[in-house]
């Protein structure tokens, strides 16, 4: 491979490269706008990227957290970080205590 194909093909992956992480973005703010997540929404897709085998589908209990989320951060008590709490929110812990 010369020197100019070289750099064709790295200059066409690094842009692919980039382009697929600026979609990543938009999709990883369009799930804060969606749920109010309050922590680094970017950590979070990151860390459950790096959690998942290629191929292993979402869990159901981590889609339901992050709408669980939502519903809390609208209940006025102060909101946790799913990513780094467990899925922990003040209001769940109450309404298990209230059952």
């Amino acid at each position: 491979m010369t020197t100019d194909e070289l750099r064709r093909s790295v200059r066409s992956k690094l842009e692919a490269a980039i382009r697929a992480q600026r979609e990543s973005w938009e999709a990883a703010l369009g799930i804060q706008e969606i749920t109010g997540y309050v922590g680094d929404i970017y950590a979070f897709v990151s860390e459950t990227a790096g959690a998942l085998e290629d191929d292993e589908a979402i869990p159901d209990g981590l889609v339901d957290d992050l709408v669980s989320n939502r519903q809390f951060s609208r209940c006025g008590c102060e909101p946790k970080n799913l990513a780094t709490d467990g899925g922990y929110h003040p209001c769940r812990l109450s309404a298990q205590r209230q059952h």
